[in-house]
């Protein structure tokens, strides 16, 4: 089955599932998603804001490979709960949106030639080639398991929905009160600092 088939049919369950479990901000009015593309001249998958809103462009690559197209979207659908330039997007934005990727593409049991599954491969791959990424990944499993359970639970609480429309702007008393972690911690001036892709 091609790509755009399956992303048709993926596109509202991820949606959902971040508005459902994640956060209620997703598609706020700042942030119109218009939908996704396949471009020849983008190497890696983005959001890219437009005048009248949000699209999610991916590498032509992606068309012809299913998986690998509904596991991009997945991350940059993260980004869409509350869009801000890219240069200032935090480390828990960037964790949370590559461990969201990960969750969801494991419900596929999708298997590479070698057997292994397809969400092993991209966590290696991660690991190997996107060290940052990686970094920030470990950075929300560890804060995950100081708050006992879900992170994602912990990102709905986490925001201001009246005055909060960034991931900038983690609430530092709710995480304190949630997880003990505060502002003096190693780990919360990591996820609450700007987050750099290399």
């Amino acid at each position: 089955m091609k790509a755009p088939i399956i992303l048709k049919a993926t596109e509202k369950t991820i949606q959902n599932e971040i508005v459902n479990n994640i956060s209620p901000l997703f598609r706020n009015k700042e942030g119109k998603y218009l939908g996704y593309s396949f471009k020849q001249e983008v190497e890696l998958p983005e959001l890219r804001r437009f005048e009248d809103g949000y699209k999610i462009l991916m590498p032509i690559s992606s068309k012809k490979d299913p998986i690998k197209a509904v596991y991009e979207m997945a991350h940059e659908f993260i980004h869409l709960i509350a869009p801000i330039q890219r240069h200032l997007i935090n480390s828990f934005e960037e964790g949370l949106a590559t461990k969201f990727q990960l969750d969801f593409i494991v419900r596929y049991r999708f298997r590479l030639k070698d057997n292994r599954f397809y969400h092993e491969a991209a966590l290696e791959k991660i690991q190997n080639e996107f060290p940052n990424y990686f970094e920030v990944y470990n950075d929300i499993l560890a804060l995950e398991q100081l708050y006992g359970q879900s992170i994602y639970k912990l990102s709905k609480a986490l925001f201001d929905n009246e005055k909060i429309l960034s991931f900038g702007n983690i609430n530092p008393y709710i995480l304190k009160k949630e997880t003990g972690l505060c502002s003096e911690d190693k780990l919360f001036e990591r996820l609450s600092s700007k987050f750099y892709s290399r």
